[in-house]
């Protein structure tokens, strides 16, 4: 049985890949501890592989192992595709007030819609994924193209999802199977799925 590792400590993520391929995914913190990657890449899909290049040389055992990692974030057509790679941590400049960097990120982007004299703007999730194992190293890509809005509406998902709108409801108002249904990752992990089939 191969063991499928994914490059964050993000619990979140971990349980979300795990629901959409119907298996288990070990979050990396579980494995190797608690890590800390430098992400200096200029693009998703070098911050992935960065990450899961990272959790691929700590293992000792990389027999029967996929290390997955996701690079994703939020592309905002009025702000010229920001925060994109920097989505995680955007409002780390202490500009706004808080423990959770979540809210923080959902506060910059109201701000940086209404300084713009606007309510809302196009705009695209992206997910990049990078899987390395035994064979070698593949990429998969899913987007999702919406609206963002500076109000918050929703109880569901996490990061900006309260913001996302696609069809009329952000992501956070539909349940976790709906919007798994939908999603950028949901995309990318499709393929990754259909690869891990062929080999």
């Amino acid at each position: 049985m191969k063991r499928l590792i994914l490059a964050s400590n993000n619990a979140h993520k971990a349980k979300e890949i795990s629901q959409i391929l119907n298996t288990k995914v070990l979050c990396a913190k579980d494995v190797v501890g608690e890590f800390d990657v430098e992400e200096n890449g200029k693009s998703f899909k070098q911050n992935a592989k960065i990450k899961a290049k990272a959790i691929w040389d700590m293992l000792e055992d990389k027999k029967d192992v996929f290390v997955l990692a996701d690079d994703s974030g939020l592309c905002v057509e009025l702000l010229d595709n920001q925060p994109g790679i920097y989505s995680a941590r955007w409002a780390s400049d202490g500009e706004f007030e808080g423990d959770d960097m979540d809210m923080k990120n959902r506060k910059k982007l109201a701000k940086s819609l209404q300084d713009k004299g606007a309510k809302s703007s196009k705009a695209s999730f992206v997910c990049v994924l990078c899987l390395i194992y035994d064979g070698g190293m593949e990429f998969f890509k899913g987007v999702l193209d919406g609206m963002v809005i500076c109000d918050e509406r929703g109880q569901n998902g996490f990061g900006y999802d309260s913001m996302f709108v696609v069809k009329d409801k952000t992501l956070a108002q539909l349940d976790s199977k709906d919007k798994n249904q939908i999603s950028h990752r949901y995309k990318a992990l499709l393929q990754l799925e259909e690869f891990l089939k062929s080999l």
